[in-house]
């Protein structure tokens, strides 16, 4: 029987039901988290300017690709100082140098879910 015949006759799922279920269940995963990270940016509506306290590259031995640039910093939210880091792909060493001032987008309620507002556009988008 060719895969063409099993599939059209139903034996296909019955044989790889158990693969296709594995593989319904990431994708289900991986929409998931797009959603949820979409969800957390759109909620960070508030915009502050912020200053690089720390840099640092972190260069993976595996593949140039994965290489990013681990920044702290610090952001006036409600009054307080919120301290906060992220990651970003590549060597950005240079373009955040300790004491550089950023544009940054928080959530007005929990500030310290933030991200530097690398793109320039309007937060909460």
């Amino acid at each position: 029987m060719s895969p063409r015949d099993a599939f059209e006759t139903g034996d296909f799922v019955k044989k790889y039901w158990k693969a296709i279920l594995v593989v319904a269940i990431v994708l289900a995963g991986l929409a998931w988290l797009i959603v949820d990270s979409m969800q957390e940016r759109a909620a960070m509506t508030e915009s502050a300017t912020g200053t690089v306290t720390r840099v640092a590259f972190d260069k993976d031995e595996e593949s140039s690709s994965l290489d990013e640039t681990d920044i702290d910093y610090a952001f006036e939210a409600g009054g307080r100082t919120v301290s906060a880091s992220t990651s970003l792909p590549g060597d950005l060493v240079k373009d955040y140098p300790a004491g550089k001032r950023i544009a940054i987008c928080y959530q007005p309620k929990a500030p310290e879910t933030s991200r530097i507002n690398t793109d320039g556009g309007p937060c909460g988008g």
